[in-house]
């Protein structure tokens, strides 16, 4: 007779028992982020937001340790601190504007298709998923990212160009973007670009960081 496979709660249980999380900075056991390192993290200036946002928050500056934070999402795989980066950048949206507006999407500027292949996943989906579970939003990939050669890596000049997206309908009027780093805000911008051409009416804009 077979065994009815374990729920997914204890799924978890069991995985965090045999696998606790990890400080992704300091790599101690206990939480994903641990109290020490997250005082060592910079806050994100106010800055405008891109053009075609009607708001764009940022939660960390991107320096010193937020670098550090970054890298060891998206190139080491250090997931353990997504769920409390996903609700902290929440915290920067204004819950009277999600309230009033429920029909809003979270979504994310979709990496290229060779880098989440190599990874196994992409860290602005993961980010965007947390933080619409965070705000009680429905998440959702809106964003199709054509064919071109990567921002990382490249000069300011380059970056300013941006990647070209394609919106993937039937769209929302209100959308959430949410990406890693603000950098020239080019990426964000192509992204706004090809959903309000597709019918969006309003994009607000979320990053973990935003470069000074």
């Amino acid at each position: 007779m077979h065994s009815e496979p374990a729920p997914t709660s204890l799924r978890a249980s069991l995985l965090a028992l045999i696998f606790p999380p990890r400080c992704v900075l300091c790599l101690t056991h206990g939480t994903g982020l641990c109290a020490s390192c997250i005082t060592t993290l910079p806050p994100a200036p106010e800055l405008a937001a891109p053009p075609g946002f009607d708001e764009c928050c940022s939660l960390l500056s991107y320096t010193g340790a937020t670098k550090e934070l970054v890298a060891a999402l998206k190139f080491h795989n250090h997931r353990d601190a997504v769920g409390m980066l996903g609700f902290a950048m929440s915290q920067l949206v204004d819950p009277a504007e999600s309230l009033s507006h429920p029909q809003r999407t979270v979504t994310w500027a979709p990496t290229s298709a060779a880098r989440r292949n190599k990874r196994g996943f992409d860290q602005a989906e993961l980010l965007a998923r947390a933080v619409g579970a965070s705000l009680g939003l429905p998440s959702a990939k809106l964003l199709r990212r054509l064919p071109g050669a990567p921002q990382t890596g490249h000069s300011r000049a380059d970056r300013l160009l941006g990647p070209l997206f394609q919106a993937l309908g039937p769209l929302p009027q209100r959308v959430l973007v949410v990406d890693d780093v603000r950098t020239t805000g080019a990426t964000l911008c192509a992204a706004a670009d090809a959903l309000i051409e597709s019918g969006a009416t309003s994009v607000h804009g979320l990053t973990l960081a935003v470069t000074l």
